[in-house]
């Protein structure tokens, strides 16, 4: 069912069909996830395609996805690039890291929040703490950054650190 919705007309369609094998982790959609990852019309199914290759993927899988993961770090959306990161970090691709460190640029703080913490967590590297507080203002009681001096600073440092580093970046044991 979920299968034929990937081939629909509709975007709508083909958005429920990639929620569908993404929940149900069918890997016999992989390559029609790939094929809809890089080539669907609709931006917003594309992004959820790339979603679903991370949760529906193995590690037999990593020869396929591996791939269409790197043709899609530069996607417009923050979230989908996050997306894409944790899929080739997930396959210890170190490219997944130099697309955090660049979502440490995104104008959308969440994002922001989101590589950074998963920086310090995959590399076990810190280069200090942020203080964060949740926005009481906001309806989504989002984080937010108290000091955006500091979180500058800290955030140079990483992108001076993958300058220097990143082609030679090996993921820490676990």
């Amino acid at each position: 069912m979920f299968l034929a919705k990937l081939k629909a007309a509709d975007p709508k369609t083909r958005e429920q069909g990639v929620f569908g094998v993404s929940n149900l982790k069918l890997r016999e959609a992989i390559p029609q996830l790939c094929e809809m990852a890089l080539r669907d019309p609709v931006d917003y199914v594309r992004g959820e395609s790339l979603g679903a290759l991370g949760c529906v993927a193995s590690p037999a899988d990593k020869g396929v996805i591996v791939p269409v993961m790197l043709k899609s770090v530069d996607f417009k959306d923050s979230f989908v690039r996050f997306s894409v990161a944790m899929t080739l970090i997930k396959f210890r691709n170190r490219e997944g890291i130099g697309v955090l460190v660049d979502l440490l640029s995104s104008e959308n703080d969440d994002a922001q929040i989101q590589a950074f913490n998963v920086l310090e967590l995959k590399t076990k590297r810190s280069f200090g703490t942020i203080e964060m507080f949740r926005d009481l203002k906001d309806p989504n009681l989002r984080w937010v950054f108290r000091n955006p001096a500091q979180k500058a600073e800290i955030f140079a440092k990483w992108r001076q650190w993958w300058k220097e580093e990143g082609d030679r970046f090996e993921f820490p044991e676990k």
